[in-house]
Formats: structure tokens, sequence, C-alpha cells
């Protein structure tokens, strides 16, 4: 029985039919006090329910997750298609102090960080560190170099500071994009025994030579 009859003239309130109408009017306005029954679809809270906690929704740690691209939207960002909730909610709360170093070197530099790694704070130094540099002989050019630990994630990486620098940079400007990335990776890590011994993996100069050595004699 919906509680809005308490509302009407109490002839009203005699009506079964009328008493099962009235739940959906309060199920959407201010929400049912009694839990929903197990045999009913998941119904979204009442207006009444989503209004009392409306500042939640301004905060990137308790906005509902399918609300979190809106929220982006008004701090003129966006977000990628391949970022967890938990990065998508980080990169939002990080992402507006830089805005007072937009169009900077500094800015341009820490946006890069939090792009290309959105889980490390950006006053941090970062696992991923972004270089940009301007030579005196080109004006109005600048390089960007960084290093990824994964080869398999370079184009991802290329893809998204790309866009960024497009998005960002001076439009007067123009730049090179220089991604490092590790050419030989040893995978076997050497493991050492009690005493101290090497007893498997490799070891460069033991059982592992790297590079090409050159022998000169003279006759």
């Amino acid at each position: 029985m919906s509680s809005y009859l308490e509302h009407l003239p109490a002839a009203f309130a005699e009506d079964p039919f009328l008493a099962r109408f009235l739940l959906a009017f309060e199920r959407i306005l201010t929400g049912l006090p009694q839990p929903d029954a197990a045999s009913l679809p998941t119904i979204p809270a009442g207006l009444e329910q989503v209004i009392d906690r409306i500042e939640t929704f301004f905060d990137p740690e308790d906005t509902p997750a399918e609300f979190l691209p809106w929220l982006a939207g008004w701090v003129a960002t966006s977000l990628r298609e391949d970022w967890d909730a938990a990065t998508r909610r980080r990169f939002i709360a990080n992402i507006v102090p830089l805005y007072r170093r937009r169009g900077t070197k500094h800015g341009l530099q820490k946006l890069l960080q939090l792009y290309l790694n959105p889980d490390a704070l950006p006053e941090t130094d970062l696992d991923l560190d972004v270089q940009i540099t301007e030579p005196d002989d080109q004006p109005h050019y600048f390089n960007v170099n960084f290093t990824v630990r994964d080869k398999s994630d370079l184009n991802r990486k290329a893809a998204i500071a790309m866009d960024l620098i497009d998005r960002e940079k001076p439009a007067h400007t123009f730049y090179g994009l220089n991604i490092s990335y590790p050419s030989l990776q040893i995978t076997d890590a050497p493991k050492k025994g009690e005493n101290g011994e090497y007893i498997s993996g490799v070891f460069v100069g033991v059982n592992t030579i790297l590079g090409t050595g050159v022998l000169k004699t003279t006759p």
C-alpha cells in the first residue's frame, strides 16, 4: 500500500487499486522504504533519495561508475575506454590541479605522465618519466621523450601521447615524439643458493654474453 494515500481524501484510501497504482509514483519520486522483492528487477532509487545524496555525484571517489564520463566533461577532459572505473576515478581527481599550468612545458609534461600512467599521483616523479626538450636552433619546436617498459604497449602509449599533445600544445608549435623501449630482456633472472652461490638463471659474462667482441692481432 502506498503512503501517498495518507494525503488523499478518506474515500480514496479504501480503493485497493489506487493503493497499488500510487506505488509506482512513490517508487519514482521518493522511493519505497521497504526493500524490493526478490522477484523484481533492479530499480533505480527515487528522485528524493538521489537528491539527498547529490553531493556524491560531484566526488570522483563516490560518484556512480556510469556517471564518471559526465563528471569528466565537467572538468573539460575525457576518459580512455580501456581504463577501469578505479583508474578513471583517480584520473579525474588528479587532473583539475594541473589546469593551472595548462599551456606550459611543465603542465604538458605532467598531463602526459598522468594520462600514460593514471595510477600514479601527478606530483610525483612517476614510473613513466616524460622529458620535453626545446632545441635552440628550432623555434616553436619541442621533443617529447619517454620510455615504456613493455614493447607490446608501445602503439597504445604512442596514440595516447599524440592525442593529448595535439590537444594541449599551443597552436603555433610543432613537435617530435620519441618513445624508447627495451630491445633486450633477461627473463631468467639469476638465483642464489643458501651459501650465496648462483644455482640457476642467466648470468651475463658467465653463461650469457652480450655484444660482440673484436680481437685485434698484428702479424
